[in-house]
């Protein structure tokens, strides 16, 4: 219950503009807890503080990428942070900059590249 509420008090803590120290109080719960969703709002606050659309992805600046592994780093993100999973108020706006951030990198929207739904991606293999 303690989990729970430290919760709703880090996404006060965002919605005030506190993104760091909402991800504190998140981090406080993932290490005193087993709370379920702790790593989703974790995710979404890590985003809203990255610095440029590699880190959006959790990607270091000193390395090349390939697009596999950029489509694979935004894929495992998605996972955690689209809104229908996410319950965070954070969540929509990280889902669409890690979108952004996949789409830039890998100049997706220039190419006409595209992901396959997951059942679809899955047979495609």
């Amino acid at each position: 219950m303690a989990a729970i509420n430290t919760l709703d008090i880090a996404e006060e803590k965002f919605g005030a503009g506190k993104v760091k120290e909402a991800l504190k109080l998140a981090n406080l719960v993932k290490n005193l807890s087993n709370c379920p969703n702790v790593d989703k709002y974790r995710a979404a606050y890590k985003v809203h503080l990255a610095h440029n659309d590699l880190a959006v992805l959790g990607l270091k600046d000193d390395t090349n990428y390939s697009t596999d592994k950029i489509t694979e780093k935004y894929l495992k993100l998605v996972q955690l942070l689209h809104p229908n999973v996410n319950s965070s108020c954070a969540a929509p706006s990280a889902f669409q900059r890690v979108t952004r951030a996949w789409e830039i990198l890998t100049d997706a929207p220039r190419s006409g590249m595209r992901l396959l739904p997951p059942s679809k991606r899955n047979k495609a293999r």
